[in-house]
């Protein structure tokens, strides 16, 4: 079937528009003469508004029809103005289930004030007076009504006016006040401050329904058990919890005596203690770093209080906190280089700000008690929510675990083949010492981290070419000349870019500045091509000079494939137009007369091959320099979109904050242009294997790595940083000990991330089968239950036929994973719909 467009909802709907107006305005009139639909009475005083159709009804008719529907809106005759069944006549009878009390007098007569989902009501309500009858509070609640009071109560709220509001308090964050205002406008749009305030009675009896329902849900209508601390919250379903989902000879299993609960420190004692029996705890605290040194002389320091656990503790920070702190805080905090720990980010009660911030307003105003027990039942839906997920969320995890694993799994047999066997048995006993030793000195993994700052340089390997110059005695002079040619050309690259600007602006100071530096440049080109005669005279004969001449025609590189920032022009600098001639070569576009311009091969026939090995190696330097500013302009960008950029409130600051941005750009654009000719120059001197490891640089490749430094970023974790933040292992590890050092780092994390992943995929199947054992044990549970009142029985029956489905379905669900190993489950009960309950 085709989608409908709007063009044709607009089409439709243009030609019957006011047909439908007019229809409206005429169901606001009586219908049929006003004939009542029951009995056919022509004069019929009433319509009910929510009644299906709203029909017409005699006044006979409205009260037998709405003895049970008690809770309608009426309209009277006449232009149908709002009524209410109370001015009919109804009343409602209670203790007989809606049937006349046979003792009933005047007295027993009530007008109550009912709250329900369709607005605010008076009601007429006739209490039993019987030998033995209950109180009236108790003849309300046996009629779906919560009484405002217990002693003599004038107020009720119904049963699903009370759902209603914790629902919408837990969905939407909606306040008490702002759900009685809308039942008020919903009761009497016109005039709703007619409408009785029941505010602080909703307040009172939604904090006592929340309570009862709470209890309710975790039996205790059902048992005599004494309520203790954390008894009514709903625990993770998928955590272990010794007796309740974990296997019976479970101490005698060797992996689960290492088995990792995740933690938040603001309460560590009391978390302990609900998991007791456990052999080894992952406390996930924001300053692990600090608060694990002393933890131990404070916890013995009161033991009254405060109780040390026997377990094996785990200090981590969550992988929000932890980039806030020092840098080798990463490497000895974080979950990720922790054994055991899995893919876990350990932040709890972060993912809980969002939806509790949608709270603070109403509950700021709130007494003590009446917060926590606000928040404590927003926690309560969450932990409710997952549980009712955990099926969905656990096999998306072991889809995405056995993935993972794979592709980190050829991603470091990738490394391991093309590193040294030296190098990788290293790594190999570094790896296995951090594993053994972390727990106990956290020094051990320092070799995580770079130590080095950055790789060698231009400077680093002219100063390396000129030693060996001393040392050789030949070619004296030669790495000075190369570095100065490097040099002017990235000179020529400033020059060109400057005249690009210059074109576009027509300044006269910029015009200045221009013809400047083209004088300086121009002298500096002379200087550099009389050298070059003592280095080139004794390999180039009259044909290569011919060559020469046709090569000097070329243009040297201006970069102009990347982009110039725009500057604001100066408006009180003077402007004027001045064009070169086109038959004018200016000095940056002069390409210089290196070795690089004559290629490798050449280069053997002249005999001049060292010529151009010296100036390779001084080619690397300079894109090693260009990849280091690179990466530091980059990530100065990213700071500044961070903290300047994206807080900006006003006018001033945001541009203050794009001009900020624009010079980090600027760094950013010609760092990439000294990079793109430094790669260009190194073609012609070198084979491929060597430009896999500098490879072309694209725009893409420059955005702000902004999730490095924001970690609130969406979907920080899945983005992939560019190739210009790492090197590829190629077997060059041997000749630069800064590569050596990054590829160490390199495999040790990429070590930690397989093992990781492989401790993922052997959780998450423990954490299915936790969560089977889950359900069967409140299934189990609530099947115990089923005893006392006929009420009783059967809440217990629906409660094990709840947890029993949530079960069912789980090990459906997991079983049919592919790669999931069998799931046997070790509760059998009867079906609930096999229960007899009479």
């Amino acid at each position: 079937m085709p989608v409908q467009t709007q063009a044709d909802f607009i089409r439709q709907w243009l030609p019957v528009r006011d047909q439908v107006l007019a229809r409206l305005l005429e169901l606001e009139g009586p219908q049929d003469r006003r004939r009542c639909v029951m009995c056919s009475q022509e004069w019929s005083p009433w319509r009910c508004v929510d009644c299906v159709g709203r029909p017409s009804l005699c006044t006979d008719c409205c009260l037998s029809r709405h003895s049970a529907e008690y809770l309608h809106h009426l309209e009277r005759t006449g232009y149908f103005k709002a009524s209410s069944l109370l001015a009919a006549g109804l009343r409602i009878n209670l203790g007989h289930g809606n049937w006349r009390c046979p003792i009933e007098d005047d007295a027993s007569l009530r007008k109550l004030t009912v709250v329900d989902i369709t607005g605010v009501h008076s009601v007429c309500a006739a209490m039993c007076k019987c030998q033995g009858a209950d109180p009236e509070a108790f003849q309300l609640l046996s009629m779906g009504l919560y009484p405002g009071s217990f002693i003599r109560p004038r107020t009720c709220f119904t049963f699903r006016v009370l759902d209603d509001f914790l629902l919408a308090n837990k969905v939407s964050g909606m306040a008490a006040q702002s759900y009685f205002e809308r039942l008020r406008r919903l009761s009497n749009a016109a005039f709703p401050q007619r409408v009785p305030d029941r505010y602080r009675e909703l307040l009172r009896c939604s904090r006592q329904w929340r309570n009862l329902k709470y209890r309710k849900w975790r039996g205790y209508g059902h048992t005599e058990e004494e309520l203790g601390p954390g008894r009514l919250a709903l625990s993770c379903v998928a955590c272990p919890h010794p007796g309740v989902n974990l296997e019976a000879d479970w101490e005698r299993d060797v992996d689960s005596l290492s088995a990792t609960v995740q933690l938040e420190a603001y309460g560590v004692s009391q978390a302990m203690q609900h998991h007791d029996g456990l052999k080894r705890f992952l406390v996930m605290y924001d300053v692990s770093c600090q608060y694990s040194k002393k933890v131990k002389g404070r916890f013995k320091s009161s033991p009254r209080f405060l109780k040390w656990p026997s377990a094996t503790i785990d200090w981590g920070i969550g992988k929000f906190h932890v980039h806030g702190h020092q840098r080798d805080c990463l490497v000895k905090y974080s979950p990720s280089f922790i054994p055991g720990a899995g893919l876990v980010d350990g932040e709890v009660i972060e993912t809980l700000w969002a939806p509790l911030n949608r709270i603070s307003g109403s509950t700021r105003a709130m007494s003590t008690s009446h917060r926590k027990e606000v928040i404590d039942d927003h926690m309560n839906d969450s932990n409710w929510r997952k549980t009712t997920g955990m099926v969905k969320m656990l096999s998306k995890r072991f889809l995405q675990a056995v993935k993972e694993l794979a592709r980190s799994k050829e991603t470091l047999n990738h490394m391991e083949l093309s590193s040294s066997p030296e190098h990788l048995a290293e790594w190999k006993r570094l790896e296995a010492k951090a594993r053994a030793e972390r727990r106990d000195d956290l020094s051990v993994m320092e070799p995580y981290e770079v130590m080095r700052t950055k790789a060698p340089g231009k400077r680093d390997i002219q100063l390396l070419l000129e030693q060996e110059e001393g040392r050789t005695k030949t070619n004296a002079g030669l790495a000075s000349w190369l570095a100065e040619g490097l040099a002017l050309q990235e000179q020529q690259l400033t020059v060109a870019a400057l005249a690009r600007r210059v074109n576009s602006d027509s300044l006269l100071t910029a015009q200045l500045q221009l013809v400047n530096k083209r004088n300086r440049l121009q002298r500096a080109i002379d200087s550099f091509a009389k050298q070059a005669s003592s280095f080139w005279k004794d390999g180039v004969d009259s044909d290569n000079d011919d060559e020469e001449t046709d090569d000097e025609e070329e243009r040297a590189y201006a970069g102009d494939d990347w982009e110039d920032m725009d500057e604001d022009p100066d408006v009180t600098d003077d402007l004027v137009v001045l064009e070169d001639p086109d038959d004018e070569t200016q000095p940056e576009s002069i390409p210089l007369r290196l070795p690089s311009t004559i290629g490798h091969e050449k280069l053997a026939t002249m005999n001049k091959r060292r010529l151009g090995e010296q100036e390779l190696r001084l080619r690397e330097g300079q894109a090693n320099d260009a990849l280091h500013r690179l990466r530091m302009a980059i990530g100065l960008k990213s700071m500044v979109y961070v903290t300047q950029v994206r807080p900006a409130n006003s006018q001033r600051t945001q541009t203050r904050a794009f001009k900020e941005a624009q010079n980090v750009e600027k760094v950013i654009l010609e760092c990439s242009r000294v990079f793109t000719l430094a790669r260009r120059n190194m073609i012609p001197l070198t084979l491929p294997p060597l430009m896999r490891k500098y490879r072309p640089l694209h725009k893409e490749d420059l955005n702000a790595a902004t999730h490095l430094v924001d970690h609130t970023e969406r979907n920080a974790s899945k983005k992939e940083l560019s190739w210009i933040w790492s090197v590829d292992v190629g077997g060059d590890t041997e000749n630069s000990e800064w590569l050596a050092e990054l590829h160490r780092v390199n495999w040790l994390r990429e070590k930690a991330r397989h093992d990781r992943w492989d401790e993922q995929v052997s959780l998450v199947k423990e954490e299915m089968k936790r969560t089977i054992r889950s359900f069967d044990f409140h299934a189990a549970r609530w099947n115990g239950l089923v005893h006392g009142s006929l009420g009783h029985r059967s809440y217990a029956m629906r409660q094990q036929a709840h947890w029993r489905t949530l079960g069912d379905e789980a090990h459906v669900s997991f079983t049919s994973l592919p790669g999931m190993t069998p799931i046997v489950r070790t509760v059998q009960m009867p079906r609930s719909d096999a229960m007899d309950i009479d």
